[in-house]
């Protein structure tokens, strides 16, 4: 912890957020991470893993960013991690100590920015702001419906009698999914978390706290009324999907989708229940069947089911729109997984 009085390296603390919080949720203050990062639907593709013969643990990352005052500001952190089980299990390592849930690191970022503060400004956010107080973190059902979800949705302004917010509560989105060990599916032991940056907190304890002039955690997201299109340019991928135990067909409708970057994504895929075995059913797979013509344009993807909107009215924007006539298993977890649901 830094002493009372001395400025905080926020960007330091921000940069390695998802580092850091691996190894408290791993419970191996030592362990070493490797942070890979994602922009856009990078970070739908990159997955958190562990590297057996580098003894190397691996966070995917995608950092939360908002315009406030003219400025890009890092407000927070989505970081996918592999659990406390998984590292024990796969590495034969047992923890440290106990591992801390999101919203423990959460408060722990709390306690580094105000230990931070001078001796006055520490005073005057204890006896004037508006504090921060953290509650259990709100635990999706899957990874699916953990991507699209907004730190702001879930910090809850408490007022006073006389109408003054008195506290902010926090609930950090999470999702955890147990560790198995005779199936070891790549989405299984895992912890992932949305953060709040020091930076935000910083923001709030010297400002946003006494006058309202930030915000803890600006909204991160429009509401979707509809795709920006109903079909793809750039083409389309045929692709298994394990955790919603489904074929989908994706249509890349963003306007910043090329046929080059939607085929390059969907290398990433697995073509079939088969593929995915065969590849020890890890996340990233020997590739989808990208074809340039649209989903609906597909004699192999009919017939279409439901679709899924993401990234909705985003350059990146897609539909996964379900393929064949079996229903899927995770239908509930995909309907809030969507920026849209539409049967």
């Amino acid at each position: 912890m830094a002493l009372a009085g001395e400025s905080p390296d926020t960007d330091a603390y921000d940069a390695n957020l998802c580092a850091n919080a691996q190894r408290l949720v791993a419970g191996t203050p030592s362990a070493d991470v490797e942070v890979i990062t994602g922009e856009g639907n990078g970070f739908h593709t990159i997955q958190m893993d562990i590297n057996v013969e580098q003894r190397r643990l691996v966070v995917a990352a995608s950092a939360l960013t908002a315009e406030i005052d003219g400025d890009t500001v890092l407000v927070g952190a989505a970081c996918k991690m592999v659990n406390a089980e998984r590292v024990a299990d796969t590495l034969q390592v047992k923890p440290a100590r106990a591992p801390l849930t999101c919203g423990d690191i959460n408060k722990l970022t709390y306690e580094y920015v105000f230990d931070s503060l001078s001796l006055e400004e520490q005073r005057r956010y204890r006896n004037e702001g508006a504090a921060l107080r953290f509650a259990p973190d709100y635990v999706a059902e899957s990874g699916g419906e953990w991507l699209p979800l907004s730190i702001d949705k879930h910090i809850e302004a408490v007022s006073d009698a006389d109408g003054d917010v008195e506290y902010l509560q926090i609930s950090a989105p999470s999702v955890r999914v147990p560790w198995d060990p005779q199936t070891r599916e790549f989405y299984q032991g895992t912890q992932h978390c949305k953060l709040i940056s020091a930076t935000a907190m910083r923001r709030w304890m010297t400002a946003g706290a006494f006058d309202g002039s930030t915000v803890l955690f600006p909204p991160t997201k429009q509401p979707c009324y509809a795709p920006s299109a109903e079909s793809s340019p750039a083409g389309s991928c045929m692709f298994w999907f394990a955790p919603a135990q489904s074929m989908f067909c994706k249509d890349y409708t963003g306007a910043e989708w090329t046929a080059d970057s939607a085929r390059q994504e969907c290398s990433k895929r697995h073509a079939s229940p088969a593929a995915l075995k065969a590849a020890s059913s890890r996340y990233e797979g020997a590739g989808g069947d990208y074809r340039e013509a649209a989903c609906s344009e597909r004699p192999d993807a009919a017939p279409l089911g439901s679709t899924c909107v993401f990234h909705c009215n985003a350059p990146d924007e897609s539909l996964w729109r379900q393929s064949g006539d079996s229903p899927m298993a995770g239908a509930a977890a995909m309907t809030r997984a969507c920026d849209l649901f539409i049967e």
